[in-house]
């Protein structure tokens, strides 16, 4: 049996395979990427996207899917950017939070 420090040489955590389409990504470039979107586009993505808001509870099938894949985006985003609740309250009130400063000054968080 291999011990764990054979098993995190063989894989490069940083470099993943997209499970949907097959490719490969760079986790660490792709995450400093998404970093560089100005708060202000996160503000509206978050609101466009129904980052705070509960599923539609009307039985419009349409409207349920177009929910259901703005929220897929936004779930995407949040998970890339590593956002808390309150952080995302934040962004959506317009506020600055403490993680997106240290991101615009260059640093990683």
């Amino acid at each position: 049996m291999a011990d764990l420090k054979s098993v995190l040489q063989m894989v490069d955590l940083r470099r993943l395979r997209e499970p949907r389409f097959g490719r490969e990504v760079d986790l660490t470039r792709q995450r400093a990427d998404y970093r560089r979107i100005p708060q202000s586009v996160l503000m509206d993505l978050a609101d466009f996207c129904g980052a705070t808001d509960p599923a539609p509870k009307d039985h419009d099938l349409y409207s349920l899917g177009q929910f259901l894949g703005r929220r897929a985006v936004w779930l995407r985003i949040q998970q890339h950017l590593c956002l808390t609740e309150a952080e995302i309250y934040a962004l959506l009130k317009g506020e600055p939070f403490a993680k997106a400063e240290e991101w615009h000054r260059g640093g990683m968080v």
